[in-house]
């Protein structure tokens, strides 16, 4: 159902290695008689250095510049910058090395070069949920919503899933609400 070729071979190499790694891991933990697997640790070899919270302020630097440009339109144009909007955030949250996980409560603001202000937390550790709220310069559009993150492993493949919800207001009282 997709994916992507990736080509860079460092990258492919250092992915490889943390498989094998876990792989070896989950091994000794069935030998040894723990089916518990969600605590096996994940390499720190293949993640960033930065939390999720951070991603995803970083994946939704574009957002204020559509919302902007939404702004007067009428319901069905708004809709198509809405959805351009989400669609392009996925291009800066796409991440081949792992953002490290924020602790529970733990909390990240950031303001945009236009103004806009976006304050993201951490409000489940198990499964991960991530809350934000966006204020659009002089109130010129309010949106927040929450991610639920999970993965699941293959043979040969890794699926990293976002699921969550969004809401979406304009200043003159147009509304969206949307999901992944």
């Amino acid at each position: 159902s997709g994916g992507v070729n990736w080509h860079n071979k460092e990258l492919t190499s250092l992915l490889r290695s943390a498989g094998a790694g876990l792989i070896k891991e989950v091994g000794r933990k069935i030998i040894s008689g723990d089916f518990n697997l969600t605590t096996i640790s994940f390499p720190i070899k293949v993640m960033i250095p930065i939390t999720i919270l951070q991603a995803i302020a970083k994946s939704f630097f574009q957002i204020p510049y559509y919302l902007h440009l939404a702004q007067g339109k009428d319901v069905v144009e708004r809709l198509k910058y809405v959805i351009i909007a989400t669609i392009s955030s996925f291009f800066c949250s796409s991440f081949f090395l792992k953002p490290m996980n924020p602790v529970l409560g733990e909390t990240y603001e950031a303001l945009y070069g236009d103004g806009t202000k976006i304050y993201v937390e951490q409000t489940s550790h198990h499964p991960p949920v991530s809350n934000f709220e966006m204020y659009g310069p002089k109130g010129s559009y309010y949106m927040h919503g929450y991610s639920k993150f999970g993965s699941s492993a293959g043979l040969n493949s890794l699926t990293v899933s976002n699921k969550g919800k969004r809401y979406l207001s304009f200043k003159d009282g147009v509304e969206f609400e949307f999901d992944f």
